[in-house]
């Protein structure tokens, strides 16, 4: 008979396993061999991702793929594409990006009255090996100087386009919700164009959008050299047309940086530059309002030293809890995907000095989502604890700075990157950049680095050179960036991941990846001197 343990559902093992050292569930792995939902279930829990279980494929089919995935991106082959994709026109208002198993070419403001703003799409799930590609062109109504896009199309078909206007004390901003297919307006909005008034001289520059489900949340932020700017955040609920003021800080020096990022279902982060440190907030929906609920310092600066900008590179509505909406399109070639809580987080940081403009630096901060979580979840259970007139000191927001020293060494790893732009953010664990004439995949799944460094071990050596060219070696020392140029002391981190570097054709701009593809985007010009853009694609694991 089987035992019970066995009977659960794939949801609930899945929890059981959460709570497991890792050395626990990989003797679960070595022991418990007669089950083979379970060997999956413990499979997917290492690799970071996340199955739904929906019928179709069996379990031997579904370790086959995800055993096949994982192990193609350490032999990825960037000699050998499985497909170009030419007849991209560019122009610098051009912005590449993967979302859904969709490959989108975004185009923003443009002063050409010929070339309106809107994306072009290549749906990639009826073509695993990209033959007869087609792009199918979306133009959106534009009244403004400069437009800013968001997508959750396999959740809700949804299009966001925020459109702005600069007067001289307002920025006015139309937000259009479109059908993503169509580019129509969307059927379940009630308003699908909605107008947002940002007081003060906010940068249209300086904004930014995510998408929760039925919810939109829109950052504004001005100019760090102007004193009379003000921060915003707005939240709309998109089905309802109903927009909420989450925060509007006073005319001051620049708080929030451009972008921020979700962490979780319900927790956001904000890198605030003046404080030089992660803001963490806990989004509530009744009423709709965030909750400070920590702070976490970054590596101290040197006198005059200053954060000149924070991006939070990431996937477009990473969904925590996936959700699969009725459709004819056709369903995804694997049956799972890497999972956002299991995720790591990037925060790209332009550090410099005030007085000398050519003294800067250009780092990364990756640090496991889950961190983050755990971070804000002690604070919770913390406040929770505390005294009701104790939490409402005024001193109780000093008690929430964690400062860098006692979470910051352990848990991150800070890396300089000279081209952060060519480079879209982590999907699940890996990430993936280009380094002059190499691409660097790094890849901060705790499994892997023990099981890389395990083979290393048997192999006798540091670094294994591949049949393709590739090596790979696993990197536990700690990254030293030194004091003096940016920093008060040596910043040292010491998260481990393993490295994969894969010599690339030096003309790639840009490079992109979703988990079970990659893209490499280059420019060129052909005899009328008219700009074109090609696209390489390497398929994992390819169809027969």
């Amino acid at each position: 008979m089987e035992p019970r343990f066995f009977t659960l559902s794939a949801e609930i093992l899945v929890e059981i396993l959460a709570h497991l050292q890792l050395r626990d569930i990989i003797s679960c792995k070595l022991t418990c061999t007669h089950s083979s939902l379970l060997q999956y279930i413990i499979q997917g829990f290492l690799a970071s991702v996340h199955d739904p279980m929906i019928p179709g494929a069996s379990i031997a089919e579904r370790s086959k793929a995800l055993r096949c995935l994982e192990n193609a991106w350490q032999d990825l082959d960037v000699r050998k594409w499985t497909a170009r994709i030419t007849r991209g026109t560019a122009w610098p208002w051009l912005n590449y990006t993967v979302h859904d198993d969709y490959l989108l070419a975004i185009r923003g403001d443009s002063d050409n009255p010929a070339q309106p703003p809107g994306y072009s799409y290549i749906d990639l799930r009826p073509s695993p090996l990209f033959t007869d590609l087609r792009w199918r062109r979306v133009d959106v109504t534009w009244h403004g100087q400069y437009c800013v896009f968001a997508f959750a199309a396999d959740e809700n078909d949804l299009a966001v386009v925020v459109t702005c206007a600069h007067g001289e004390d307002i920025l006015r901003a139309e937000v259009h919700c479109l059908s993503f297919i169509s580019g129509d307006p969307h059927p379940l909005a009630q308003d699908p164009n909605l107008v947002l008034d940002f007081p003060g001289p906010s940068s249209p520059h300086h904004l930014h959008l995510q998408i929760t489900g039925n919810y939109i949340f829109i950052s504004c932020n001005g100019s760090p050299d102007d004193e009379r700017q003000v921060d915003v955040l707005f939240l709309v609920d998109w089905k309802q047309g109903k927009v909420t003021s989450l925060r509007e800080s006073p005319p001051s020096a620049m708080t929030f940086a451009v972008g921020f990022m979700r962490i979780s279902e319900s927790l956001l982060a904000f890198v605030h530059t003046e404080e030089n440190a992660i803001f963490l907030f806990k989004f509530l929906e009744e009423p709709a309002r965030l909750k400070l609920v920590r702070m976490l310092g970054l590596p101290p600066l040197c006198d005059g030293g200053r954060l000149n900008f924070a991006q939070c590179p990431s996937e477009q509505n990473p969904t925590f809890t996936r959700k699969y909406r009725a459709s004819s399109r056709a369903g995804p070639r694997f049956p799972f995907r890497y999972n956002p809580a299991d995720g790591v987080a990037c925060f790209v940081l332009g550090v410099g000095l005030e007085e000398i403009p050519d003294a800067s630096m250009t780092i990364a901060i990756v640090v496991h989502r889950h961190v983050l979580a755990a971070l804000a979840a002690a604070a919770a259970d913390a406040a929770a604890s505390t005294p009701a007139p104790a939490a409402a000191d005024a001193g109780a927001n000093n008690e929430q700075m964690v400062p860098w020293d006692s979470w910051g060494p352990s848990a991150t790893r800070c890396l300089e990157v000279p081209y952060w732009r060519r480079c879209s953010g982590p999907v699940g664990q890996r990430w993936g950049i280009l380094s002059h004439d190499e691409l660097v995949l790094r890849d901060f799944n705790p499994h892997r680095v023990r099981q890389t460094a395990a083979q290393l071990a048997r192999a006798g050596t540091t670094e294994l050179r591949h049949e393709n060219g590739n090596r790979t070696h696993v990197v536990t020392a700690p990254t030293l960036l030194t004091a003096g140029l940016c920093f008060r002391g040596d910043v040292m981190t010491h998260l481990p991941y393993v490295e994969t570097r894969a010599v690339c054709a030096p003309r790639w701009e840009s490079v992109l990846t979703d988990g079970e593809r990659l893209f490499g985007v280059y420019f060129k010009e052909d005899d009328a001197d008219t700009h074109k853009v090609d696209v390489d694609v390497y398929v994992m694991c390819p169809p027969s």
